[in-house]
């Protein structure tokens, strides 16, 4: 697996450019491989428990699952770009998804409708 990501260790490691390249490559490795670990699949885990919740008619733990794996991945997305998240208390998805587009304008023409063919609001008073 292969991730694009544009974050400087210099600024967090104040001697980073003079360690051997080697070293260097694997600190970077280590942080992708932490972030992906952290939020992309356990994101993932959240997207498809949230997928099942919603074809089966189970409302509540969609939203829960649903803003969970969104939560996970728009913070992945501001780790992998250099920004930091440690900010961001509790579960403020509208703040991440606000710094995402500040990083990316594109995601602001997302589509977050719900799909058709699935009814998830029909058991919520």
């Amino acid at each position: 697996m292969s991730f694009l990501y544009n974050f400087d260790m210099s600024k967090v490691i104040s001697h980073f450019k003079l360690m051997p390249k080697e070293t260097q490559i694997s600190a970077e490795v280590n942080v992708v491989d932490v972030i992906n670990q952290s939020f992309v699949v356990s994101g993932d885990q959240d997207y498809l428990a949230a997928r099942f919740m919603a074809i089966n008619g189970l409302s509540r733990a969609f939203f829960w699952a649903a803003a969970q794996a969104v939560e996970k991945y728009f913070k992945a997305f501001l780790l992998m770009n250099g920004l930091s998240v440690q900010t961001y208390k509790g579960h403020p998805i509208i703040k991440l998804f606000e710094a995402s587009q500040s990083v990316d304008l594109s995601i602001s023409r997302l589509d977050i409708s719900p799909h058709l063919l699935i009814s998830i609001l029909e058991d919520l008073p």
